[in-house]
C-alpha cells in the first residue's frame, strides 16, 4: 500500500502518522483520556487503511487528510475535528507562503522582474538582486507576522 506525497513522490502507507495526527488533535483540546483518544485514532487509521487496500490507485496526502477530517467529524467530539481542521489550515498557509515567497525571491535573484528604483544601483548586479530579494522577504514577513489580519488586508487592498 502506498500514498502520493505533495511533491509527487510515492511512499509506503504509514498508519502511525494518522494515529499521531489524531492524537495531537485530541491533545489540542485537552483530552485527558488517552485510551479513548487512541481507540478513536486507531479506528480512523484502520478505516483508511482498509479503503486504501481496495483502491487501484494510491491515495494522495490530501485525500487521506480529508478522510481523517471526515472520521473526526463523525465523532461526537466536534472540538477535536475543529482542532485538526485548524491545524491543517495553518500548515497549508505556511506551505503556501513558503512556495509563493520562493517564487518571488527567485524572480528577483534571476532578474526576471527588475524594478529600477535607485539610479545609484545596477539592478542586474548581484548586490541589486540581493537587495530586491531581501525587500520581498521582509515585505512577506511583515505582512504575515507583524500586523493584524485587518491591517494586512487593508494594505493588500490599497486601503491604507
Amino acid at each position: 500500500m502506498e500514498i502520493i506525497k505533495r511533491d509527487g513522490r510515492v511512499v509506503p502507507f504509514d498508519n502511525t502518522k494518522i494515529i499521531t495526527a489524531v492524537m495531537k488533535a485530541f491533545e489540542a483540546v485537552g483530552e485527558t483520556n488517552q485510551e479513548y483518544a487512541l481507540t478513536k485514532a486507531t479506528n480512523i487509521a484502520d478505516y483508511i487503511a482498509d479503503l486504501a487496500q481496495n483502491r487501484t490507485e494510491p491515495f494522495t496526502v490530501e485525500e487521506i487528510q480529508d478522510l481523517v477530517e471526515n472520521g473526526l467529524m463523525s465523532l461526537k467530539r466536534k472540538d477535536v475535528a475543529k482542532a485538526y481542521i485548524l491545524y491543517r489550515e495553518e500548515r497549508n498557509k505556511i506551505r503556501q507562503g513558503k512556495t509563493n515567497l520562493m517564487k518571488l525571491i527567485g524572480k528577483k535573484i534571476e532578474a526576471t522582474d527588475v524594478q529600477n528604483q535607485n539610479a545609484n544601483m545596477d539592478e542586474r548586479s548581484f548586490g541589486g538582486r540581493m537587495g530586491e530579494a531581501r525587500n520581498e522577504l521582509m515585505k512577506e514577513y511583515a505582512l504575515n507576522y507583524c500586523m493584524s489580519k485587518k491591517s494586512r488586508d487593508n494594505h493588500l487592498n490599497n486601503e491604507i
